[in-house]
């Protein structure tokens, strides 16, 4: 838990609504309306003030009762409105629930594009990879920005990216392919898998071998999201790097993926992950912090 405590922003009276970060998760289409809601709900329950759902407009009215806690901009329209929103959120997560509609795609350039040249920490998750793979050699580097392919995501970035040879020791050597790729790509990588992997565009680089769950839940991958979404940003308030962010992200996810399995076993669903969160920061809170 060193790095996750190493980021978590000390509670004091003399902060205001925003002091801990306002996340903005684009995602959320007519066929996937929960993924966003659990990116954007860890993103709260692990501390952030504020998080804001930027979604298809069939999705909207779904996620909207899931959580009043959630703001929810329905539509994705990529006009100067959606990007003043975009301009007072902190971090973005774009991917969970996004689809592959033409609308998805389109917005998915675009912010791809706003990302690298404002430099707002992003993570880009689901189906955010796959529009990065469509733009091949056009994809915008992004030193903010972090990819969390799964197994099958990364072997489509490898693909896509990097030449055969590079791509053939992805199973024996599969840090060293994560670097070449974070590489190529001038972006971050946490893949994730048995073990996870990360490699930063400050050249820092390892694998996080906590104990998880044997239990690998639909909706694991988008409370990581939101996690580091959220990490990232303490991470840029603090001056650190985003290996901290990655680090702290991956093992919170696996310890609370495990704490669920131990309680529930094969049926853990993400909303078990979830709830473990509150216990987890007071655990830590016990330990390290006084509030002022």
């Amino acid at each position: 838990m060193e790095s996750l405590k190493n980021l978590l922003p000390v509670l004091t009276a003399k902060m205001h609504k925003g002091s801990c970060g306002r996340i903005g998760v684009i995602g959320g289409s007519f066929e996937y309306t929960g993924a966003p809601y659990f990116s954007a709900i860890t993103s709260l329950k692990l501390g952030a003030d504020l998080a804001h759902v930027f979604c298809h407009d069939h999705a909207a009215t779904a996620i909207k009762s899931y959580s009043p806690s959630l703001i929810v901009h329905p539509g994705w329209n990529p006009n100067d409105e959606f990007f003043t929103s975009l301009k007072r959120i902190d971090s973005i997560v774009m991917g969970p629930g996004l689809g592959r509609s033409e609308e998805a795609g389109k917005l998915s350039e675009a912010v791809f594009r706003y990302v690298a040249e404002c430099d707002k920490p992003a993570v880009y998750d689901g189906d955010a990879i796959y529009w990065a793979c469509t733009m091949g050699n056009n994809f915008p580097k992004a030193k903010s920005a972090v990819f969390t392919p799964n197994k099958v995501e990364f072997e489509r970035l490898c693909d896509t990216f990097l030449d055969k040879e590079d791509c053939s020791n992805v199973k024996d050597q599969p840090l060293d392919t994560v670097k070449k790729l974070s590489i190529k790509l001038g972006v971050s990588i946490l893949m994730k898998g048995e073990k996870d992997y990360y490699r930063t565009v400050d050249d820092h680089s390892g694998e996080i071998d906590e104990k998880a769950g044997l239990r690998r839940c639909g909706g694991q991958g988008d409370i990581l999201a939101g996690a580091l979404g959220t990490t990232l940003h303490w991470a840029k308030l603090v001056n650190v790097s985003i290996a901290e962010a990655c680090v702290a992200s991956s093992f919170l996810v696996r310890y609370l993926s495990n704490k669920a399995f131990e309680k529930i076993g094969r049926s853990v669903e993400a909303p078990d992950m979830i709830s473990e969160i509150p216990d987890t920061l007071r655990n830590i809170e016990r330990v390290y912090f006084r509030h002022d």
